[in-house]
């Protein structure tokens, strides 16, 4: 093989994947900033879990939605108000707070929210599942979201010691209202 054979042999030349690697970078940006783009169902559903999170003493100043797009939200923010969405969402249409019919295409529109609030609402999230799929949301059973709080932690802490200290093989706790868990089939 001369040396002809061996440059045909390469992949790309340098400077086109240079410029297929800065026009990938450019897809992956405009896909996250599209994915933070609400709407305004979706920003019905997240002004009324704001209100809630409000009546309840927390400050969501910096959660506000501005120009339609999820603002940058700390994960235990994130994670009530997913949960929020998630358990009063229906009864927010019933109320008036989201102006719209119960209907699939009003949940579609919730459960698309709480995707987009699920990656930054995980480090306070345990998720339990009854089968593992490529997405979560598309699993056979239903999954378990239960919002990972100080307390839950610690109860958590002293089950697994008394599992150690008595050689036990399993303990049961059943999980308080506190506990924020909601179950459904997908979201």
């Amino acid at each position: 093989m001369g040396e002809s054979a061996v440059g045909a042999d390469s992949a790309t030349p340098p400077l086109a994947a240079f410029r297929e690697e800065i026009d990938r970078k450019r897809r992956d940006a405009a896909r996250i900033k599209a994915a933070g783009l609400l709407s305004k169902l979706q920003q019905q559903f997240y002004q009324a879990a704001l209100s809630d999170l409000e009546r309840r003493g927390i400050d969501v100043g910096a959660a506000e939605v501005r120009g339609g797009r999820l603002p940058d939200l700390t994960p235990d923010i994130a994670a009530q108000i997913l949960l929020l969405i998630q358990s009063r969402g229906h009864e927010w249409v019933k109320e008036r707070k989201v102006t719209a019919r119960w209907r699939h295409s009003v949940q579609n529109s919730a459960a698309k929210l709480v995707e987009k609030l699920l990656p930054v609402a995980r480090p306070q999230l345990l998720m339990f599942e009854s089968e593992r799929r490529k997405n979560w949301y598309t699993a056979s059973g239903p999954a378990v979201l239960v919002r990972l709080t100080a307390p839950l932690q610690e109860r958590i802490a002293s089950l697994v010691r008394i599992v150690r200290e008595q050689k036990l093989r399993h303990v049961v706790m059943p999980l308080m209202a506190a506990d924020h868990a909601w179950s459904a089939h997908h979201v």
